[in-house]
């Protein structure tokens, strides 16, 4: 999620050029609410995490220690489903990025 968050500072300064027209501010404000989205539940989970394993301390029994380790599993889910997207994006990025200095280097464009 971190990576996330370096692309959008990186390309930060490239939404503002393209909405500049719009109000570039309304562009970055976009893409920071879409980042908080995407941390908003991991966040929800890693404190029902912490609840549960309070609440696993102050009782321990199997019922709280398997309500703990499923807020944990939905965590990682959701960890690992991001990165499986991030990696696919990432991966189509490359694909476009070679297809387009192909095509520059075959137009002669330098």
């Amino acid at each position: 999620m971190m990576f996330m968050g370096l692309a959008a500072g990186a390309t930060s300064g490239q939404i503002e050029e393209q909405l500049a027209a719009v109000g570039g501010g309304i562009g970055l404000g976009v893409v920071y609410l879409v980042l908080a989205f995407f941390y908003i539940y991991p966040a929800l989970k890693l404190g029902g995490y912490s609840s549960r394993i309070a609440d696993l301390m102050n009782a321990p029994n199997e019922a709280n220690l398997i309500a703990a380790l499923n807020e944990q599993r939905a965590f990682w889910k959701y960890v690992g489903i991001l990165m499986i997207v991030m990696f696919a994006f990432y991966a189509i990025a490359i694909v476009v990025m070679i297809i387009g200095v192909a095509g520059a280097a075959a137009s002669g464009v330098s």
